[in-house]
């Protein structure tokens, strides 16, 4: 259970995510949910969200398979990430052979065995965003400078889609990506935390650039202060909003005094 956006910047690509994982009725806020895949001469970022076992054993098998590949072509991390996932399948699926494959999809879901990870890199300087689907077994495009700029996996995921579509990510200055970027990932995923109980935690965020050269950054000092930051900033966007709402009251009120309605 979590919440991990990815936005596609100038010449970068930003990832967030929460820390808080559920196992049972157990909830821990220590998990490291971003990471590196480091292949031949190039790096990427992933993203993780669901089981956390899984998507640990999935990476584990993705850093064997990559650490010698070189970046061929924008399919090469995710063709990748689906191979991890068949072998990780297969691994549970000997344990369950007289499973069915709808049975053992059913059996996946059932024990919380589902998992996605968004994977984030550059190929010919063009960014990339693909998500890994675990129960699905294969991974898609989600994002590109053409398209949508962003995605998130996790719980969360659609309230967060839902507010950076309102932010309108394409309009935001890009002269300092650094600052303008980070600061709105960083933003997204705490509002999700306000709204989604299986969201919490301390956050970290990614970044990758253009010559594919990544970093996590986590948990520290100035991230803290800059979300205390996002907190205050945010109390005035609820007054904001309302007076919205008040417009929009006044706008029916007027057009059925008017007879337009």
């Amino acid at each position: 259970m979590t919440i991990a956006i990815g936005i596609i910047a100038k010449k970068t690509i930003w990832m967030a995510a929460d820390s808080q994982t559920t196992r049972g009725n157990v909830k821990m806020n220590d998990a490291k949910k971003i990471s590196v895949l480091q292949l031949a001469g190039a790096q990427a970022l992933i993203a993780e969200a669901g089981s956390a076992g899984v998507c640990q054993r999935i990476i584990e098998v993705m850093q064997g398979m990559a650490k010698s590949e070189p970046l061929k072509d924008y399919r090469t991390v995710a063709d990748i990430a689906q191979k991890a996932m068949a072998f990780v399948r297969s691994e549970l699926r000997q344990q369950f052979a007289d499973f069915s494959l709808q049975e053992f999809n059913d059996f996946l879901r059932a024990n919380e065995y589902d998992a996605q990870l968004m994977i984030a890199h550059f190929f010919n300087e063009e960014p990339q965003i693909y998500i890994a689907n675990f129960i699905l077994g294969f991974a898609t495009r989600a994002a590109d400078k053409n398209h949508a700029q962003y995605a998130a996996i996790g719980t969360g995921a659609q309230t967060a889609e839902y507010i950076l579509s309102k932010l309108n990510i394409k309009e935001i200055d890009h002269t300092n990506d650094a600052t303008n970027i980070n600061v709105t990932t960083m933003y997204v995923v705490e509002e999700v935390k306000r709204v989604d109980t299986h969201c919490g935690g301390s956050m970290m965020t990614g970044i990758v650039h253009s010559a594919n050269v990544a970093a996590v950054v986590p948990p520290n000092e100035t991230m803290e202060k800059v979300i205390k930051i996002i907190k205050e900033e945010d109390r005035s966007f609820s007054v904001e909003w309302r007076l919205k709402v008040e417009r929009m009251i006044a706008a029916v009120i007027k057009a059925r005094q008017t007879g337009q309605l």
